[in-house]
């Protein structure tokens, strides 16, 4: 669906489309699943499967929640470790749900199920589901805060958040993020440490003169 109800949310990743499941509607009890195709992960060292589940503040009583399971080899589906997720949650949003396949990396032909189980609540959804080989490092700039107007002679105090998508936290030191307006490079700061899924904050401030240009525009990297 490209946008929902009950509760009001649109795609996480804002390309049109998220999976809805009815559970608002649904008698509690009902189930829907939702199977890939065998995936061959024998080559991988570190799979996993990724995706992000809206998470709202409704009907606190009522344990809607999305089962992940995997198959082996053509056997049984089995609830990976952790995979039991409700959709209630005191904080409302978008959040990213992540489980390790590693268990499982040597098999030629494994099938990932989700499956919504609904306990007459509200809605559930999910988006951009990921099942891929992690790396170790894997860093991205993610956002930039600056701001609107520096008046000259003024500085100007940007934020630009991290993400750590690896494995392994990351020390400061091993990176940089780099500011720029437009194809040149603006200023160079230092990282800071980040944990594994998490996201990091660094400050960057520039100094404006009357002979800097009149409008910008900023992206940074790492």
């Amino acid at each position: 669906v490209s946008s929902g109800s009950s509760p009001s949310v649109s795609p996480y990743d804002a390309d049109g489309g998220m999976l809805m499941y009815k559970s608002y509607s649904a008698q509690a009890g009902n189930e829907v699943t939702m199977t890939t195709p065998p995936l061959n992960i024998a080559s991988s060292a570190n799979p996993v499967v990724e995706f992000w589940m809206y998470h709202d503040s409704n009907s606190s009583t009522k344990e809607d929640k999305v089962n992940v399971l995997i198959s082996c080899e053509g056997g049984e589906f089995q609830l990976l470790d952790g995979a039991d997720i409700l959709r209630y949650s005191a904080e409302t949003g978008w959040t990213k749900h992540s489980f390790s396949l590693v268990g499982y990396k040597d098999a030629v032909s494994v099938k990932i199920q989700f499956k919504g189980i609904s306990k007459y609540g509200y809605n559930i959804f999910i988006d951009a589901i990921n099942i891929y080989n992690k790396a170790e490092y894997d860093m991205a700039a993610v956002a930039l805060d600056a701001p609107e107007i520096v008046y000259t002679g003024n500085t100007g105090n940007f934020t630009v958040s991290v993400r750590n998508n690896g494995i392994a936290t990351v020390a400061g030191t091993a990176y940089q993020v780099d500011l720029y307006n437009g194809d040149t490079l603006v200023t160079t700061v230092d990282g800071v440490d980040v944990g594994v899924d998490a996201i990091a904050e660094i400050p960057v401030s520039l100094t404006y003169s009357a002979l800097d240009a009149a409008t910008y525009n900023y992206y940074a990297e790492i």
